[in-house]
């Protein structure tokens, strides 16, 4: 099965495609004007504040993420390694039952047709049954599996967000909280377009991609570089 990810994608895709050149310089100076331009409130908390929400900006994790490719960008999904995955066991589960029940029929026609001093003491030999063991063990196996989810991937950039707000919050101000023309809000947007992000991506986005993602953003981008790479690889 493969997910349709629709239209709403079509940002993603223009994400990835830029994302799969390295990202543009990002200096401590420009941090301190971007977060003067945004109004955001001083003293900062770090002094080494600015210094690292310039390396996250140098690092966005779309970058992450597409440069570990090696077939680069093809504009459209590819079946992931997870759907990959299920299917390979989907076809295990439907194809193993009719390979065990002929294996154990031969065997059983052997012993009705194969005259009693030729017959194994009434065993199969250790190989024969050894095979058929193995595939039900695999069977059993497979049968208690828990069903792989298929999750719709998460648009990088508002993993991004997320991930500058927990900076901001960190070294500029950490009573900040998500206001659509509030001064986080009005940096994280100046900053994911300077980490080479659409510039499509509006204050409204990004306070949404905040309310949802500012508590499980690095969880969710360990998970997807695994459930939800948009290569074939």
């Amino acid at each position: 099965m493969v997910i349709d990810l629709g239209a709403n994608l079509q940002m993603e895709f223009k994400t990835l495609a830029a994302s799969s050149r390295p990202p543009r310089k990002a200096t401590p100076q420009e941090v301190a004007q971007m977060l003067h331009r945004a109004k955001a409130p001083r003293p900062w908390q770090d002094p080494d504040g600015c210094r690292v929400i310039a390396d996250c900006m140098m690092t966005p994790l779309a970058y992450q993420h597409t440069r570990q490719s090696p077939l680069g960008f093809k504009g459209k999904p590819g079946r992931n390694r997870l759907r990959r995955a299920q299917d390979a066991i989907d076809e295990l589960r439907r194809a193993l039952p009719p390979i065990i029940r002929r294996f154990n029929d031969t065997l059983l026609l052997e012993r009705i047709y194969t005259p009693a001093a030729l017959w194994w003491q009434d065993e199969p030999p250790p190989e024969a049954r050894g095979r058929v063991d193995d595939f039900e063990t695999l069977l059993a196996l497979l049968k208690s599996l828990p069903r792989l989810t298929l999750r719709r991937p998460v648009p990088w950039w508002q993993l991004d967000a997320a991930r500058l707000f927990s900076l901001y919050r960190a070294t500029v101000d950490p009573s900040a909280g998500v206001s659509e023309e509030g001064p986080a809000v009005r940096f994280i947007h100046e900053a994911v377009k300077k980490m080479g992000y659409p510039a499509g991506i509006t204050h409204s986005g990004i306070d949404h991609a905040l309310r949802r993602r500012a508590l499980d953003w690095y969880g969710i981008a360990v998970r997807q570089r695994f459930d939800n790479p948009v290569f074939d690889v």
